[in-house]
């Protein structure tokens, strides 16, 4: 009798156990992989989870864990970068985790230990599928832009930052070999640029997704500048209005319950969330990496950042908002 069972609920996979006593870390490795490279969103249900198993869970797919610098976030496991969602109350726009960075991880881990009260569901949205229902919906214009164009994300650079990127810290074009920046200076300092496409190929996927920090940066921390686009233009509220209302027609919402595990393909699928109510004591652990599988897609990208001497938590990048 196979271990699991596998239910498809339209965006995601639920992986349900066979007997009552089956282990998350115990099922058959290969067959998740397959399910997870189709689907690109799985939905653990009636395992038992703690910290424990969901780190020993994420690590058996993952060579490497990523930081997340965000402020709103309480580190659980300094050692194995486990951390939990952001703390706050409120609705969180659709996003893709650490976009504006090099190291975006390919795969999101999540594990709901306590369940929100009431709300707080986590949301998933296609960006394969969002961008299918934007050729239809934008006029010619906007999906030119869309799909030519490209996204600067632009920070002010840190002197962690400088140290580690520039051969000579009083040349901003000492950089070195591996690094993924441009430095620029401002009328602000020193500050690096990121570019990605606007629109993007996942890592499994031979088609163009949306995944980036656009929403939520506009309809939640009123940015207008961050990111912009790559010939210097702004990012109009009224083609993110678009793409915000269709992404909501295909938003599903995952409506936590106790030892709940989800795995996303951070490189296919934006994550939000509903607004909690205030005082909530739910706990939703998150564990971000580098799948041990990623050399087999096409758009692997072999960074400094999977190395095992890197760090991955240096230089850390806290979040502009």
């Amino acid at each position: 009798m196979p271990y699991i069972t596998l239910k498809d609920l339209g965006i995601y996979l639920e992986v349900n156990p066979n007997c009552k006593d089956e282990r998350l870390t115990n099922i058959d490795r290969q067959q998740i992989i397959e399910a997870y490279l189709d689907k690109g969103a799985l939905l653990f249900r009636g395992f038992k989870t703690d910290q424990a198993i969901f780190r020993s869970f994420a690590q058996s797919f993952c060579d490497f864990s990523v930081f997340n610098g965000s402020k709103q976030r309480k580190l659980l496991d300094g050692k194995n970068n486990i951390q939990t969602v952001n703390l706050g109350f409120d609705e969180f726009p659709l996003n893709a985790e650490l976009a504006k960075d090099p190291w975006k991880p390919e795969v999101c881990f999540f594990a709901c230990l306590k369940p929100p009260t009431s709300g707080g569901q986590t949301t998933i949205c296609d960006g394969i599928e969002l961008v299918k229902r934007l050729d239809k919906k934008l006029d010619v214009n906007d999906q030119k832009r869309l799909k030519k164009n490209f996204l600067v994300y632009q920070n002010r650079a840190t002197q962690e930052e400088l140290d580690f990127w520039l051969n000579d810290k009083n040349d901003l074009s000492s950089i070195r070999s591996d690094c993924p920046f441009n430095f620029i200076k401002t009328k602000d300092g020193i500050s690096s640029s990121y570019i990605v496409p606007a629109l993007h190929k996942p890592m499994w996927k031979n088609q163009l997704a949306f995944g980036n920090l656009l929403l939520i940066a506009r309809f939640r921390h009123k940015l207008k500048n961050f990111p912009f686009f790559g010939d210097g233009t702004l990012v109009s509220t009224e083609l993110l209005q678009t793409v915000k209302d269709e992404a909501e027609q295909i938003t599903h919402e995952v409506n936590w319950q106790e030892s709940d595990v989800l795995m996303l393909d951070n490189s296919r699928h934006m994550h939000g969330r509903r607004a909690i109510v205030e005082d909530d004591q739910r706990l939703i652990l998150s564990s971000c990496g580098y799948l041990n599988f990623a050399h087999e897609s096409s758009y692997f990208i072999d960074g400094p950042w999977r190395k095992e001497n890197w760090g991955h938590r240096l230089p850390v990048r806290l979040e502009r908002y």
